[in-house]
């Protein structure tokens, strides 16, 4: 199993995600995709993109504590 790295480039991002470069600089271009530009590029901390994705889809979830559940988790983990 590939271990994922804290932080991703733009194309470990898109491997991580399964999707195309281009859809993930799209996103990050229209600020869809939280990012920070590091020189001339884009990087992304796997936490933040896992927390970002988790509140894309707590919307179906009838848990409104979920997304704040993996907040705490996330911070614990860091520590």
């Amino acid at each position: 199993m590939k271990q994922t790295k804290e932080i991703m480039s733009l194309k470990e991002l898109a491997e991580y995600m399964g999707l195309s470069v281009a859809t993930i600089y799209r996103g990050v271009e229209k600020r869809q995709i939280p990012a920070a530009k590091v020189g001339k590029q884009w990087r992304f901390h796997k936490d933040t993109i896992d927390l970002w994705l988790a509140g894309k889809m707590t919307a179906g979830f009838s848990d409104p504590g979920y997304l704040q559940e993996l907040q705490i988790k996330a911070r614990l983990a860091e520590k």
